[in-house]
């Protein structure tokens, strides 16, 4: 993929997260995902692998599983069943199955203290992963690290609470992908 396409091509895949994430418990095909590209199937899913490192099924899965995990934390009273049904999974089966093997407990374990362990176990992950953040920006052809001009430091608990909306200038950003739950 060469850099003029890159943008275009990371654009169209971006439009298709947003409709994965926006239609997780419906059935999504590799065709309505690629007309959603404007891409054909074969070269949509190429595409998508190249620019995500997932392949369009496992990037599905994945993120269906951590809603998943999210729903059981957040509505205790619902059961298994009916967060497997809601977020995109056929029977309990398939769901326990696909749970297990992506978080290494049952469901029921994870509602039960399970989310807790399995996090603060992962957890040195993400800290060496932003440790490492700054040395890859700064290599070739990576995001030049520029001084964050807007900042102004520690602020008091009043100055975080005020919002303000305004119109900024044009300016890179940088961001880390997380892959996980979206549990603390």
């Amino acid at each position: 993929m060469t850099g003029g396409y890159r943008l275009e091509y990371e654009a169209r895949v971006n439009r298709v997260i947003d409709h994965i994430r926006g239609h997780l418990s419906e059935e999504l095909s590799l065709s309505t995902l690629a007309r959603v590209a404007a891409f054909s199937p074969f070269h949509f899913h190429r595409v998508f692998r190249a620019i995500t490192g997932e392949t369009l099924f496992g990037f599905i899965h994945r993120l269906r599983i951590e809603k998943a995990a999210g729903a059981l934390l957040n509505g205790p009273d619902q059961s298994v069943l009916e967060i497997a049904l809601d977020h995109g999974f056929a029977s309990a089966a398939i769901f326990a199955r696909a749970f297990k093997t992506r978080f290494g407990m049952s469901a029921t374990e994870w509602r039960g203290g399970g989310a807790a362990r399995w996090s603060a176990r992962h957890r040195p992950e993400r800290k060496l992963a932003e440790r490492n953040l700054g040395k890859q920006l700064r290599k070739t052809g990576k995001a030049r690290g520029r001084g964050r001009p807007h900042s102004r430091g520690r602020r008091t608990e009043e100055e975080s609470m005020s919002v303000q909306v305004r119109e900024l200038p044009p300016y890179h950003v940088a961001y880390m992908r997380y892959v996980g739950p979206g549990v603390a």
